[in-house]
């Protein structure tokens, strides 16, 4: 079932990264996504390598690389593309003024990953405009993606657009992973980890739990709620 835990085996070393809160914390002894891209082909596209931002914990970069060898079975050369995750001490992301540019991606947990899209220029761009979806979204592969991050076991959470988790729950019925109010399947768990929140047009927003050797790393508690297919969250 795409809820199963335990799928994921961590090769790199993976103690005392993330410190604290997501959004209140710090990253040590941080992971470069980036020169495991260069140095050992990890299938991510890294957006803006020169902002900084492309650092992490190894239990995300497992988790990603999991996540992108996924997608790899089914579309040929594919590559997860990243936005913001961490700097490499952590601590608030900043933008060209000295605000902080998010609430979290603080302890290397946080990830902003590109919607899979059918134009590679449109990746990390709106779509969504005057409450409508773009055709753009692969949503079908974009549902398998979801599925996939929870499978690993060390998702906590998925931010996304509100008209985006809408198609989300369109797409799983469909599919027929969730086949109505009533259903307490695998897809309705994954439904209820993904949780709305404005800014999520462009990319959805992945959240890990610490890994077993983050003893100073703190996992946000979360109330799901129900699936928010309908009418709920």
């Amino acid at each position: 079932t795409p809820m199963s835990p335990g799928k994921i085996e961590l090769p790199l070393p993976s103690v005392d990264q993330a410190i604290n809160l997501p959004y209140q914390g710090r990253l040590q002894n941080a992971v470069s996504l980036l020169s495991l891209v260069q140095n050992q082909n990890y299938p991510f596209k890294i957006m803006w390598p020169n902002k900084g931002t492309h650092f992490a914990t190894a239990n995300m970069a497992e988790v990603l690389k999991s996540m992108a060898e996924f997608m790899q079975k089914k579309m040929k050369d594919f590559k997860l593309t990243l936005g913001d995750v961490s700097s490499i001490h952590g601590g608030p992301l900043l933008n060209k003024y000295g605000r902080a540019s998010h609430k979290g991606h603080q302890n290397g947990t946080d990830a902003d990953i590109s919607y899979i899209v059918k134009t590679p220029s449109k990746e990390l761009t709106s779509l969504v405009s005057n409450g409508k979806l773009s055709h753009e979204l692969m949503l079908p592969e974009q549902w398998s993606l979801m599925k996939e991050a929870f499978q690993t076991g060390q998702a906590l959470i998925i931010f996304v657009d509100p008209v985006i988790k809408k198609a989300l729950c369109y797409e799983a019925q469909q599919e027929g992973d969730l086949k109505d109010r009533r259903d307490r399947g695998a897809g309705y768990e994954v439904l209820r980890r993904i949780h709305t929140l404005s800014g999520h047009n462009t990319h959805f927003h992945l959240r890990i739990k610490c890994g077993n050797g983050d003893s100073r790393c703190r996992t946000q508690n979360w109330s799901y709620g129900d699936s928010g297919c309908f009418g709920g969250q």
